[in-house]
């Protein structure tokens, strides 16, 4: 009987020891492991109660085992507070773009992602971009950060966050990551680095969200209050246009969103995305609103009738500035400034192929549009078609190739070569 405490003991002295050195403990798994150690000590003392019946040997390691056990009783109490798991994550990547009217340039960027795990309902994120200095001429590295929030989780169906964190609107802000992105760029209207961007990707303040089950479905939901973005009034080449990149608010007026997604099935997803506030800046006489709009849906699904997966995904923006009066270079302007664009995307890749490198190629095509209002400055419409493939070497490593054909009225087309390789880790 002793021998079976002592293995029983052991092991648990075991367990314990490897959660309290990083490995995460769950809630049930620490009051099964609670209830096992209090059960044993119960039997450590009806033993000793009984005569010897083992060598002195045994006895003094029952003793031993024992003060091992009140030794460890405080750090596996401490497993009920949960102790602090920290994962590092995130990607790097190369890019070669070769683009109409530009040089042709190589760029690189890190994007680690910290997460710290406090317990089962506290997580810390934040993710730090690096890379080189854009700017010719210049050397150097530039740190941004992209996100850094603190989320709390009270129940399955609700998460509460403050800080920097990625918007909830549409299908791109939340799946930023490189290697979540099928193409080596994003659609021009949703790209911080393309400079044609209508909506920002990332905010600072608070949100909740969540997901519940309705009639058997799947519904998602995030609402948010953020510092909303500011419009340009003070540049002549800009005006009408918002400066997203904010990260205080410049008129005391916050911005309110939220997010609805539904998948009715596995393979499909639809959702809505609203957003909107004040937009004026300190000092304008004038008061503005911004509201914007965003549909999307996706559609995944392995069919073996075409031996692999067929996706498709697409989103469209519409983005409403109220009208104001502006100084222009050849004196006051004013025009209707609402700014639209969207894309839709479809893929296939060959999964039930049996080819080890067909297998892993995807097969891509992108459409673009973008319109730009008529009086403001720099106005025009384009459209871009991409035409791409990926190879992936393993589910977060790829290399991409995609050629664009670009149409934008009244300047020259911007056609590109692009290349991408991707490490997620």
């Amino acid at each position: 009987m002793r021998v079976g405490i002592i293995i029983a003991v052991a092991a648990l002295l075991a367990f314990a020891g490897t959660a309290a050195y990083g490995q995460p403990v769950t809630r049930e798994e620490y009051d099964k492991l609670k209830a096992q150690l209090d059960q044993v000590q119960k039997e450590l003392a009806e033993q000793k109660k009984q005569p010897a019946v083992s060598q002195a040997e045994m006895d003094k390691t029952l003793d031993e085992i024992e003060k091992d056990l009140k030794a460890n009783h405080s750090a596996i109490s401490d497993l009920g507070l949960g102790g602090t798991n920290f994962i590092v994550t995130g990607d790097v990547f190369m890019n070669y773009n070769d683009r109409n009217g530009r040089a042709s340039t190589f760029r690189a960027k890190f994007a680690p992602i910290f997460l710290w795990q406090i317990n089962d309902k506290l997580l810390a994120e934040a993710e730090v971009e690096i890379f080189p200095i854009r700017e010719a001429g210049e050397n150097g590295t530039d740190v941004a950060l992209e996100y850094g929030d603190l989320m709390w989780s009270p129940t399955d169906w609700l998460t509460l966050g403050a800080g920097k964190f990625l918007l909830p609107f549409g299908y791109v802000n939340p799946y930023h990551a490189a290697w979540l992105n099928e193409f080596p760029d994003k659609p021009f209207m949703l790209d911080p680095d393309s400079g044609k961007s209508i909506e920002q990707d990332a905010g600072i303040g608070v949100f909740a969200r969540g997901n519940v089950k309705v009639a058997g479905t799947n519904v998602g939901y995030a609402v948010y209050v953020i510092n909303g973005p500011s419009l340009i009034t003070d540049d002549p080449a800009n005006v009408g246009k918002l400066e997203v990149d904010n990260n205080v608010d410049l008129n005391d007026a916050k911005t309110v969103g939220g997010r609805i997604a539904w998948q009715p099935i596995p393979e499909l997803m639809v959702g809505y995305s609203i957003h909107g506030g004040e937009v004026q800046p300190a000092g304008f006489s004038q008061s503005v609103t911004e509201v914007s709009q965003d549909v999307e849906f996706s559609y995944v699904k392995q069919i073996s009738q075409i031996s692999g997966q067929f996706k498709a995904r697409g989103e469209y923006v519409f983005s409403h500035i109220g009208r104001a009066t502006y100084t222009g270079p050849t004196g006051p302007i004013s025009f209707r400034n609402n700014r639209n664009g969207g894309y839709v995307m479809v893929g296939y890749r060959p999964t039930l192929v049996h080819n080890s490198v067909l297998s892993k190629c995807e097969f891509l095509a992108r459409y673009e549009t973008l319109d730009v209002p008529n009086g403001a400055p720099g106005s025009f419409d384009e459209k871009r078609t991409t035409l791409g493939v990926d190879y992936w070497i393993t589910p977060s490593v790829v290399v991409k190739a995609a050629y664009e054909w670009d149409d934008t009225s009244g300047a020259q087309d911007q056609n590109a070569l692009l290349f991408q390789a991707v490490f997620g880790f």
